[in-house]
């Protein structure tokens, strides 16, 4: 069963990719993102707190900065795109065995 926090963290994610990015994700999109990000089909760029990551994934042809929960392996938020301005350059390097659109 999900736990009421992970169930929170989802929505607001949820809320703040359409806010910041016009975007809507359903439910089963975002737990897809969450199966990829577990997967190892995202950038961490920094780690935050002990629980909490700095973390990108592509999605539709962009990057997407978003708060990693590694404790609940949730998505906590997305932030706006300004977040990866220092990150750019690592970024836009391959990723050894990964293809990058």
């Amino acid at each position: 069963m999900e736990s009421g926090k992970r169930n929170a963290q989802s929505v607001h994610a949820r809320r703040r990719l359409a806010q910041r990015y016009g975007r809507y994700m359903s439910r089963s999109r975002y737990e897809g993102l969450v199966r990829r990000v577990l997967a190892g089909d995202c950038v961490f760029l920094e780690r935050q707190t002990h629980r909490t990551s700095l973390a990108a994934v592509r999605e539709g042809g962009e990057w997407l900065p978003l708060v990693w929960d590694r404790q609940r392996r949730a998505v906590v938020t997305f932030l706006p795109a300004a977040a990866l301005d220092r990150h750019r350059e690592r970024l836009e390097r391959p990723r050894a065995g990964k293809a990058v659109e």
